[in-house]
């Protein structure tokens, strides 16, 4: 959907930028999922306002080719916007800010470089969206490992001011477990390159980083299978979605349950379950079965690694239910779709986008 802005005042000798400055001053602009370039900038520049560096030849430039980029994307996903809402994140031009770069820029890019194929304009809207929390996942991963930004968390901090409150929740649990499997990996890749040599297996990866990042994008990959291209036409229940994250944590620590239950079974079953699907997992699979053969030699860090898969358990629940391609979420009557979650009335969302082209979503 296109949105066109008439000013009561004459525009003419505007540029575009100016038009869009003018217009988010009359108009309120949401908390949401947005567009967070990344900007390498001289230390120096650090003490000019904020306003004036990004009028800065350097930094404008800068920001220029990432948005371009993001109206590429745009077009991909057959998204139809006059601007694209951003928040830039300025990065200090050092070694450290370097790395804190090509850090966050991996991570963020993993949805739209994983090889999905949105089936309709809902799922692109979505794959967009995911984008957006990539990228700020990403910058939270980075700043957590590296610093070298103010925290982004703080109550004065970017993502409190930008974003909304629900997704800086989930992001922070997430981006926890990132962490922690990031430190498992580091402390087991021994084990893990004499597992898949055992079985004939190449290992391509350079470092412990680039084996975290394609292990990010198989849980990508197959978040979007069971997500907007599953093809069931029955949606798993919150409750059992619960359950299979709780049981796969158990059964990475080696900690059996006494009894079955209707939706768990043994845990004997279980097991042989588990192994045969980490057998087929690819790179995730061959770094759990390693580092699960030796939990005695990895016991700090697969604790760590289990406590915050275990806290953030319900952030691994998708936002949607999906059937048919399509998006649902559950309504009460008067309540607000971001606390409708957990409720059993499920209609469908769609996407739209407002005047400002930030992407929402809103029952049908």
């Amino acid at each position: 959907m296109n949105y066109y802005y008439s000013s009561p005042h004459n525009t003419k000798n505007m540029t575009e930028e100016e038009i869009r400055e003018r217009v988010e001053r009359l108009l309120e602009k949401p908390k949401a999922l947005q567009e967070l370039p990344l900007i390498l900038t001289p230390e120096h520049l650090f003490n000019t306002p904020r306003e004036i560096r990004r009028r800065l030849d350097k930094i404008k430039s800068a920001l220029d080719i990432w948005i371009s980029r993001a109206k590429e994307d745009d077009e991909l996903l057959r998204i139809e916007r006059r601007w694209i809402p951003f928040v830039e994140i300025y990065i200090p031009d050092t070694s450290e800010g370097n790395r804190f770069f090509t850090i966050a820029k991996a991570i963020g890019e993993i949805p739209m470089v994983a090889g999905v194929m949105p089936r309709n304009q809902n799922q692109g809207y979505w794959l967009k969206t995911l984008h957006y929390f990539y990228q700020a996942r990403g910058i939270l991963f980075a700043y957590k490992l590296l610093g070298v930004i103010p925290n982004p968390l703080d109550s004065q901090g970017l993502f409190n001011e930008y974003l909304p409150e629900t997704s800086i929740h989930k992001l922070e649990l997430l981006t926890n477990v990132d962490l922690a499997e990031y430190a498992l990996i580091k402390a087991g890749e021994r084990y893990i390159k004499q597992s898949v040599t055992k079985h004939n297996i190449d290992y391509p990866f350079k470092n412990a980083l680039e084996l975290f990042l394609e292990i990010q994008k198989q849980a990508f990959l197959n978040a979007w299978e069971f997500g907007p291209a599953s093809q069931e036409l029955e949606w798993l229940s919150i409750e059992k979605q619960q359950d299979f994250h709780s049981a796969r944590i158990r059964l990475l620590e080696n900690n059996p349950w006494i009894k079955g239950n209707e939706m768990r079974g043994t845990y004997k079953e279980q097991e042989q379950q588990y192994i045969s699907f980490l057998m087929n997992c690819g790179w995730y699979g061959h770094f759990i079965l390693a580092v699960r053969s030796q939990h005695w030699n990895l016991e700090e860090y697969l604790q760590q690694y289990t406590k915050a898969l275990k806290a953030a358990k319900k952030a691994y629940i998708d936002d949607f239910y999906w059937q048919g391609g399509q998006p649902y979420q559950g309504k009460k009557q008067g309540e607000p779709s971001h606390l409708a979650r957990k409720t059993r009335n499920r209609l469908r969302v769609e996407a739209t986008v407002n005047i400002l082209g930030y992407i929402l979503w809103q029952w049908t």
